[in-house]
């Protein structure tokens, strides 16, 4: 059952930049240009997600065939904006996105996060929560940026078991190699946008 409270609107080219700006709100160090203008030239979905007017959060959804996993859905740039945090929307957004990526014929759903205090202090649990629910697991990952203190959460989606991710390599440095050339394009474009306004 879709959720009918929350509004997902797709990110195009029209709402590029304000996505952007929406996840370096949640991570200053990383920036989603790249990733929203790959999955906007190749029809894949992430979303601005609005109660109304106001502008809630962000989610996507991404696969990543490199990683050796079919029907493999992969969750991406998920957050609430602060102000809206303890409401109930994290669960809301993250529930209509393992729905949406059902629904698309994905079997599971992964994401990597942090268990770091500083900079997710509530993501253990709360995926451990939801997760439980779609037969999931959370589980370390320490093969890359060990610093980060990362984590992988499974889900599944179609009802069946679902292995460990096991510490494979994510490639997170080349992730964020990605994101830094990604801040250059996104300088490019809104100074593109802001120059065509002032015109």
């Amino acid at each position: 059952m879709k959720n009918t409270k929350l509004k997902f609107v797709d990110v195009d080219m029209d709402n590029i930049i304000l996505a952007t700006e929406t996840e370096m709100n949640f991570w200053p160090d990383a920036c989603a240009f790249n990733s929203y203008l790959r999955a906007y030239q190749k029809g894949n979905p992430y979303w601005l997600v609005y109660e109304g007017d106001n502008l809630i959060g962000i989610s996507g959804i991404y696969d990543y065939p490199e990683l050796g996993e079919k029907d493999t859905a992969w969750l991406g740039w998920f957050g609430v904006l602060p102000e809206f945090r303890g409401g109930g929307y994290g669960k809301a957004i993250l529930l209509e996105t393992l729905s949406r990526a059902k629904d698309m014929g994905y079997k599971r759903l992964r994401l990597y996060s942090s268990k770091r205090e500083d900079l997710c202090p509530n993501a253990v649990p709360f995926y451990t929560k939801i997760s439980s629910l779609f037969l999931g697991f959370v589980e370390d990952y320490t093969l890359e940026q060990q610093d980060m203190k990362r984590i992988v959460v499974s889900f599944s989606l179609d009802g069946n078991e679902i292995t460990k991710w096991g510490n494979r390599n994510l490639h997170l440095n080349e992730d964020k190699n990605d994101e830094d050339d990604g801040y250059q394009n996104y300088l490019k474009f809104k100074n593109k946008i802001d120059k065509e306004i002032t015109y």
